[in-house]
């Protein structure tokens, strides 16, 4: 079975989640703690503290597109990159461009988050256990230091994440302006999933345990501002709905306990 690694929290670790879902793979998912994972993603991939991390039993895949890079190159018929080399390799350009809108979104929710602990631990502290809890409560300010700095968490970066997200949802805008469902042909593909995945901790949507709970929606509302209702949001919202539900084993039905609904 293949195993992933992941954050409850993690727009990006949402993006494979659903990959994985859709393709109709069978895996078993585990839950790091931000903050403590290091030890164990280091040691699982060698390389970098990133999740997800995909444990396919022969290897271990770091990073969102490099998972879809090894699921498509294992499964010639993988149903969620279209056959035809042209859309699929619009599919593949839309995944790329959009990494940078999803460092663009985490930005701007730390852009706030630094600035109030409290929440802050609540979010990182989804899956711990009560001996997690504590030593993450300890170590969380120096933690937020050398978080500063890794993402260059600051009202700069603040400024040019928003830029860079305003010009994202003016694109998606106008490619759904002619009312289509899918953004590469008519079926679900990775594109549909990689921009709703990393548009979702700002839509939403009812259907995510841990975005769309009361207390995540009232973290995100400053930041969507009169924004809130745009086409590009609510176009998200629409693929959630249409959405298979979770299994029942997911890590982030916990966590939407721990959030308080």
């Amino acid at each position: 079975m293949l195993k992933l690694y992941s954050f409850s929290i993690s727009h990006f670790s949402e993006k494979t989640r659903w990959t994985l879902d859709a393709a109709g793979l069978a895996y078993a998912e585990t839950a790091l703690v931000p903050g403590l994972h290091m030890p164990r993603t280091l040691w699982l991939s060698r390389r970098r503290s990133s999740v997800p991390i995909l444990d396919t039993g022969r290897e271990r895949i770091q990073d969102s597109r490099a998972i879809n890079a090894w699921l498509a190159a294992r499964d010639a018929s993988f149903p969620l990159l279209p056959r035809a080399a042209a859309a699929r390799a619009e599919v593949l350009a839309i995944e790329a461009d959009w990494a940078r809108v999803g460092v663009a979104v985490m930005q701007l929710g730390y852009a706030r988050l630094v600035d109030d602990p409290d929440t802050l631990f609540a979010l990182w502290s989804l899956d711990a256990t009560p001996a997690e809890r504590v030593l993450l409560k300890a170590i969380l300010p120096a933690l937020m230091v050398g978080f500063r700095r890794r993402f260059a968490v600051n009202a700069a970066s603040a400024a040019a994440a928003a830029a860079t997200l305003a010009r994202a949802l003016d694109d998606l805008e106008t490619r759904l302006g002619d009312g289509r469902s899918h953004l590469v042909g008519s079926r679900l593909s990775l594109a549909d999933i990689t921009v709703c995945a990393l548009l979702a901790p700002l839509a939403t949507p009812d259907e995510h345990p841990v975005y769309g709970s009361r207390r995540f929606r009232a973290l995100v509302a400053p930041i969507l501002g009169d924004a809130a209702e745009r086409p590009a949001y609510q176009w998200v919202r629409s693929r959630y709905a249409a959405r298979a539900r979770l299994p029942a084993g997911s890590p982030l039905l916990r966590a939407r306990e721990a959030l308080g609904g």
